[in-house]
């Protein structure tokens, strides 16, 4: 059997090769996860200001960031499947990476923009993989199984992180190139990263404090979309746990 050359291609082999796959899976929860780090981080020290007085340190929390986060996936990893000892290592880099990308997205929009549009391919094409899942999901008298409340939860953590982004995208692109009013204003107070982590937590969690609102039209279709979005995971998760999961020892 011959292949068509498309299919020896780098390009196919590359996004059909399991690291790419693992890639795109964990790429934005893992994200999400640096995002909560750095906002510690940033809680703490003002990275932005450290940097320009101390830039040895705030190099520092990066590389630190980026071990506990690349660490803590490789054991995780190991834990939950222990003869799986490449998966575990490619989690670890993109652990690693997911923990210093958000110390560099605050000291850097070039870094900012290109992560976004990255965080945004792979949370499409991680969404697009989950909808083929929800069928067998909402299937009456079945229970789900844990396998895919995982993936209901990556695909929210996912979808968490990919709206922070585009929202800070969308706050900083007038600030930089149009001189326009920013979106939400997130650089007001404290860190813009750090300010829309908070507003996509708050808005996903339907709490809605009003602290923060969108000021363009660009921005309030985001957060419409955010929100009818995250009431759909919502509805999803709540009938995951009223019907309960099947364990591994469940017939």
């Amino acid at each position: 059997m011959t292949h068509s050359p498309r299919h020896n291609s780098p390009v196919y082999r590359l996004m059909h090769s399991r690291s790419f796959d693992l890639t795109v899976t964990h790429f934005a929860p893992l994200l999400c996860l640096g995002l909560g780090f750095m906002s510690l981080a940033q809680a703490w020290w003002d990275l932005e200001a450290m940097y320009h007085t101390s830039q040895l340190q705030v190099y520092l929390i990066l590389v630190v960031c980026g071990i506990v986060l690349g660490g803590a996936a490789y054991l995780i990893q190991r834990r939950l499947s222990p003869r799986d000892r490449h998966g575990a290592l490619i989690l670890a880099v993109v652990g690693f990476v997911c923990g210093v990308l958000p110390v560099l997205m605050i000291l850097s929009a070039t870094v900012l923009m290109a992560v976004t549009l990255f965080t945004v391919l792979a949370v499409v094409l991680r969404v697009a993989s989950f909808l083929r899942t929800v069928a067998s999901l909402l299937a009456p008298n079945r229970n789900p199984t844990w396998p895919q409340v995982g993936s209901l939860l990556y695909t929210y953590l996912s979808l968490l992180t990919a709206f922070t982004l585009i929202n800070v995208a969308l706050d900083l692109f007038p600030e930089l190139f149009t001189g326009a009013q920013p979106a939400f204003n997130f650089g007001g107070q404290g860190s813009m990263l750090v300010n829309s982590f908070y507003f996509s937590v708050v808005v996903m969690t339907t709490l809605g404090f009003g602290d923060i609102t969108p000021h363009t039209s660009l921005a309030k279709v985001s957060v419409a979309l955010q929100c009818l979005t995250s009431y759909v995971m919502f509805a999803l998760l709540v009938g995951v746990a009223t019907r309960g999961v099947l364990g591994k020892d469940d017939k």
